[in-house]
């Protein structure tokens, strides 16, 4: 598969085989921990065996393959330069001062935790900040 000729996927929908998307709704207008619970064993193998398509042989070792700084230096020029940063506080136009220097570095970091199947501590937190849009500030809900 490639971006000038991309694959043909027939999409699937819950009406041709509706046990593999339905769960119960529990929509109380709040959220708990059991809305991001993943599906049962039952619900993923009834979907894996719907799926029939498949990345061919060259297209899996390209996306398994390591990263490369050209790869990122690609990516990190192209990022949005004054939107808000991540947890380290950098905003994206700071990594594009020199997207080279920094996709050598990240590219070390990035493949070395690709080669042991999991993030750093590091890599694992996030920021999470509540704007305010409208209404009344003292009733949020």
């Amino acid at each position: 598969m490639s971006l000038s000729q991309p694959a043909t996927i027939q999409p699937v929908t819950s009406s041709q085989n509706p046990t593999v998307f339905k769960r119960p709704s529990t929509n109380t207008g709040t959220m708990s921990e059991t809305d991001f619970a993943p599906p049962s064993t039952a619900l993923r193998r009834d979907f894996l065996q719907i799926v029939n398509k498949q990345l061919d042989p060259a297209d899996h070792d390209s996306l398994d393959a390591p990263l490369t700084p050209e790869e990122l230096a690609q990516a990190i020029k192209t990022m949005a330069p004054h939107k808000t940063p991540g947890i380290d506080g950098y905003p994206a136009c700071f990594f594009q001062l020199a997207p080279m220097v920094f996709a050598e570095i990240l590219c070390i970091v990035f493949n070395f935790h690709f080669q042991q199947g999991k993030l750093g501590p590091e890599q694992r937190l996030s920021a999470i900040t509540l704007l305010y849009k409208s209404g009344d500030k003292l009733k949020p809900g």
